[in-house]
């Protein structure tokens, strides 16, 4: 009786999923799409001036919870001037004003070089490493010039964001999670309990229509004996 409840309510859910928009309402729960073998990354950034510039799902820049700009993942290095803060992704260079807001991108297509892999600001000056040689850009004229000094090892090294920090951007509405939808689906369907949900369900079904068949054979034959006493 539960199964045959169970079953003829996903089934009327599901049959108005339209008028519902279950297919637009999206649960997140770490557990259920830990169950949908979808893993949360982990989101990592640097504290600038008491603010978590962040890379978030999505390839997302955050400044705090605020989406700034795209950033390619991974993150390589976050750094600031007294009048600019900038964010290395992967090859891209973003860069900001103090208070957050995007001023300017530099790509392989407006002259930053590839592979860039480190960031650092020293005395003022912004540089970037992909491994082999250092640059240094002027942040006025975007002029990208290789260095051949002595650098530093001070290097921008991207940590783990704070818990409650990174929950409230794995949560944003944007992000992709399971839709209400899908998971009635699977639940009506027993999928969602892997193969053995999917037998179970198929066993209800036959045993429902071995309860419908013999109902009826016994039906028809109480009408036959009633009638063979008349």
């Amino acid at each position: 009786m539960i199964m045959v409840v169970f079953l003829a309510v996903t089934g009327i859910l599901l049959n108005h999923s339209p008028a519902l928009d279950l297919a637009g309402k999206h649960l997140r729960a770490n557990w259920l799409l830990s169950w949908y073998g979808i893993e949360q990354p982990a989101l990592q950034g640097v504290q600038i001036d008491h603010q978590w510039i962040s890379r978030g799902p999505a390839n997302t820049l955050f400044v705090g919870e605020r989406p700034v700009a795209d950033c390619p993942a991974p993150l390589h290095g976050v750094d600031s001037l007294p009048t600019m803060v900038l964010a290395l992704c992967r090859d891209t260079l973003i860069l900001l004003t103090p208070e957050g807001e995007f001023i300017e991108k530099l790509d392989a297509v407006t002259g930053l070089p590839e592979g860039m892999t480190q960031l650092q600001v020293a005395e003022k000056r912004v540089l970037l490493c992909n491994g082999q040689k250092t640059y240094t850009i002027d942040v006025n004229s975007l002029a990208v010039t290789e260095y051949a000094q002595t650098v530093g090892s001070s290097w921008s090294t991207p940590v783990n964001i704070p818990g409650e920090l990174a929950e409230k951007l794995l949560n944003r509405d944007e992000l992709p999670g399971i839709s209400v939808e899908t998971l009635l689906l699977d639940f009506h369907s027993g999928r969602f309990f892997g193969r053995a949900g999917v037998l179970f369900v198929d066993l209800i079904g036959i045993l429902m229509c071995v309860l419908a068949v013999t109902g009826l054979w016994a039906w028809i034959s109480r009408r036959r004996l009633h009638n063979s006493f008349k």
